[in-house]
């Protein structure tokens, strides 16, 4: 086990250990912009497979869309070309 620009040692051995692992501040704002564009596109043209699951007493926001990566660009940018796949082989 060894830690890289993403992930410490720790983080490898909670993941292994825990099944999940929270990790802070591993994507740049940019891609963070990112995927919030996304979400603003996602809400103003929900998917036939989009759900919201929001509770109307005044949380937060929960919503659900199946395979919106195909027809929402932010996404498919971020899953495609951000760390998240590198993070993932880190962890794994």
């Amino acid at each position: 086990m060894t830690g890289t620009a993403h992930t410490t040692v720790e983080d490898i051995g909670a993941y292994r250990r825990d099944g999940a692992v929270c990790l802070r501040q591993v994507f740049a704002p940019e891609w963070i912009d990112l995927l919030n564009r996304g979400v603003d596109r996602n809400i103003a043209n929900p998917g036939p497979w989009f759900t919201d699951f929001t509770d109307r007493s005044g949380g937060g926001r929960c919503i659900k869309d199946d395979f919106c990566w195909e027809r929402i660009p932010e996404y498919e940018a971020f899953a495609r070309r951000s760390p998240a796949a590198a993070i993932v082989g880190e962890l794994m």
